[in-house]
């Protein structure tokens, strides 16, 4: 800011007198250099992460909307504080749980690890939408609308959820889920999902499927979600 500052000043100046002196395109000169180096060392960070991501395996599960909207009316409906934190805290350890035991998770989201834990990435931005601060297809808004309000951070349904949207394990899951951490508190529940694949995660970055397995007593998992069908 400094640089820029006596660049500005430098360039007004020479305005002035009608030209810039050897010693001022010097110092003019060195700092678009360092401009550009530092751009030079952004592009290559984003190279950088860009690599790492490939490195690591696809996400192996398409991510349901629909299906989401009722997960949310279905924990809504069920705990005392159907707060956007309870909502995609039970959501997470409801995931692992199945994705441990079945090799899935319930509506196929990936999580992103926010400050106060993993957070459902499309759960999350179905919830944003019906506040109002979030985008997605006017189908998705209007089915979200139709199902639940949102006041603050509060969801309150305006139905039952469908569970012909969910097979037996997802309701297992989900509620042993509802029932071991629905009554937790705000901390409590950060602390509990603050686990090993959240600290391998740079804040607001997508937590690898890899991470996630790691987390879980399931060795043979990871070769079944590169490969679930093989000859």
């Amino acid at each position: 800011q400094i640089l820029k500052y006596l660049c500005i000043t430098m360039r007004a100046r020479a305005w002035e007198r009608g030209g810039l002196s050897s010693y001022q395109i010097s110092i003019l000169l060195w700092t678009k250099q360092e401009k550009k180096s530092n751009q030079e060392n952004q592009i290559s960070s984003f190279k950088k992460s860009n690599l790492k991501r490939a490195a690591n395996m696809k996400h192996p599960f398409v991510f349901k909307a629909e299906k989401s909207v009722e997960a949310i009316l279905y924990i809504g409906q069920n705990v005392k504080q159907a707060t956007f934190h309870h909502i995609s805290k039970i959501m997470y350890f409801a995931d692992k749980k199945h994705l441990e035991k079945y090799g899935r998770f319930i509506c196929g989201d990936t999580y992103v690890a926010m400050k106060h834990g993993p957070v459902p990435s499309g759960t999350y931005d179905i919830l944003k939408i019906v506040r109002d601060n979030g985008f997605a297809p006017l189908a998705e808004i209007n089915a979200a609308k139709k199902a639940f309000i949102v006041d603050n951070f509060l969801v309150k349904p305006l139905r039952v959820a469908c569970q012909d949207y969910f097979s037996e394990s997802d309701l297992e899951c989900l509620d042993n889920a509802i029932k071991q951490y629905g009554v937790l508190s705000f901390k409590q529940l950060t602390d509990l999902s603050h686990d090993m694949a959240w600290h391998k995660t740079d804040e607001n970055d997508y937590i690898d499927i890899e991470q996630i397995v790691a987390t879980l007593d399931a060795d043979y998992l990871l070769d079944y979600l590169r490969d679930p069908f093989p000859e």
